[in-house]
């Protein structure tokens, strides 16, 4: 994967990380009752702005991402892991299902990391892995 090819999939996992946290709120608020027009009046912008943006994240700021989250009366955290620690949760990780495999230089990464357990797995085959569906989203 060439330098820019690396930046361009940090930029897009980026934005899918961030549009699914607004999602997830976007959905806690809603069933609350909140409607797009309050997030809209809230943050000053047109309530068809706020639908589009709800859509998915196309070309996504940090700027429209702080509204978004100002709008929906949340809180922005950010959370930065090295890739050879495992993430519990890879919602859409199929969106990068077309990315080749990251070649990292110039970084000592263990090609076999150990789980909790104590037994080696690959990384990239858990990143590639489906999603998971946890006993606790059904209740």
């Amino acid at each position: 994967m060439t330098p820019d090819e690396l930046a361009q999939y940090g930029y897009e996992r980026a934005k899918d990380v961030a549009f699914d946290a607004i999602l997830q709120l976007w959905r806690r608020r809603e069933a609350e009752g909140m409607k797009q027009s309050d997030i809209a009046a809230t943050i000053g912008w047109d309530p068809a702005l706020v639908c589009r943006k709800l859509q998915g994240p196309s070309n996504w700021t940090l700027k429209t991402i702080g509204a978004l989250v100002q709008g929906l009366a949340g809180e922005l955290e950010i959370k930065v892991v090295a890739l050879e620690d495992p993430l519990p949760d890879r919602r859409n990780y199929h969106a990068y299902a077309e990315y080749p495999t990251p070649v990292l230089t110039g970084v000592n990464v263990n090609p076999k990391p150990i789980s909790p357990s104590g037994t080696p797995f690959d990384i990239w085959s858990i990143l590639r892995a489906q999603p998971v569906v946890l006993e606790s989203e059904h209740d």
